[in-house]
């Protein structure tokens, strides 16, 4: 029986549970199709998606610091970026390429003192053919929450085939 097999409120929605952090106040099931805040004695107490103003459902990871919660996502090659739910209104807002990441395609983020470490997925570039480089990964950033900014401008890898996808490369062979 699925996990998310009941049609409740108090079930987590997806079978794919990418990152479980404990909060302050909260933890969080970041999954597949949202973020499920629960309470080991309660259970789940809410769920939020899209609807509820997530940039995208699929969450890969969450921090608190200074009394907001962080929160990574990413979705298809490239997208993705850093929620920020506010929890005395409920609101979330997003930090995307056009506030200063270097792209939305974001795996995980983690308190690192005063700051946030972001940590970037591999992207596929779908028109970039020149040696087979058709991936390319971001080394980790820093994002200061008390400022809301970025810290300094990172340039990407490229990667092959081999080097993004080593794994589906082993089964094949």
């Amino acid at each position: 029986r699925r996990v998310s097999a009941e049609p409740r409120s108090s079930s987590i929605r997806g079978d794919v549970v990418r990152t479980i952090a404990f909060g302050t106040e909260h933890s969080w099931l970041c999954t597949t199709l949202g973020i499920a805040q629960f309470d080991l004695q309660r259970g789940v107490e809410r769920i939020f998606t899209r609807a509820d103003g997530l940039c995208s459902n699929r969450v890969t990871g969450a921090a608190e610091a200074f009394g907001k919660t962080y929160f990574s996502t990413s979705w298809g090659d490239s997208g993705g970026g850093l929620a920020v739910l506010d929890s005395t209104t409920s609101v979330f807002t997003t930090l995307m390429e056009d506030d200063g990441l270097p792209t939305g395609k974001l795996e995980s983020v983690q308190v690192a003192g005063r700051q946030l470490r972001l940590v970037f997925g591999t992207e596929y570039l779908r028109h970039n053919s020149s040696e087979n480089l058709r991936y390319r990964r971001f080394p980790p950033l820093t994002f200061d929450p008390e400022t809301n900014q970025f810290g300094q401008k990172v340039e990407p890898k490229l990667l092959a085939q081999n080097e993004a996808e080593p794994r589906e490369i082993a089964k094949r062979s």
